[in-house]
């Protein structure tokens, strides 16, 4: 079942994806990946539908997205869609950066890289550029692996961008 979920959602046929991992969950809604699934795969759906639509989809997905990460207290995917939520959502409906930084401080207590890496991305969106490098630097620095040095490139080519249009 999370076999083909996972073959849907990686030809991002997300639609198609969430019935099975709804399915799973009806088998254990005590699994916390399972929770994570079904709400980052609503959530991806939801980011190509109509904002209509999304509305729909956006109670379901912050129940779930929670849920994996109250049942893990470790489930870095989890805080991290989180993070990503809150940032992206409008005010509106519910969007906060200042939830969306408790979720990278607490990935930050559970990987450290991770916590840096979520709150660079949370400055970025926020246009605090200066705070986004720092933070982004002090990933590297910590972690040095090939994930924290991609992050390098596409944010200095933003930051290029964004200067280059004043």
């Amino acid at each position: 079942m999370r076999r083909l979920g996972d073959i849907e959602s990686h030809a991002q046929r997300y639609k198609k994806a969430f019935p099975y991992y709804k399915r799973l969950l009806d088998l254990d809604d005590s699994n916390p990946d399972y929770h994570f699934l079904y709400g980052g795969t609503l959530g991806l759906h939801a980011k190509e539908s109509s904002k209509l639509e999304a509305l729909g989809y956006l109670d379901d997905i912050k129940f779930h997205l929670k849920k994996a990460a109250s049942l893990d207290p470790n489930h870095v995917e989890a805080r991290w869609a989180l993070v990503q939520l809150y940032c992206e959502l409008p005010g509106i409906v519910g969007g906060s950066l200042r939830t969306s930084r408790k979720y990278a401080d607490e990935l930050l207590k559970i990987s450290p890289v991770d916590g840096h890496l979520a709150q660079g991305y949370i400055e970025e969106y926020d246009k605090e550029y200066r705070a986004a490098e720092k933070c982004y630097k002090k990933a590297i620095e910590i972690g040095g692996s090939l994930t924290t040095y991609k992050n390098w490139p596409h944010f200095m080519r933003k930051r290029l961008k964004s200067i280059s249009r004043l």
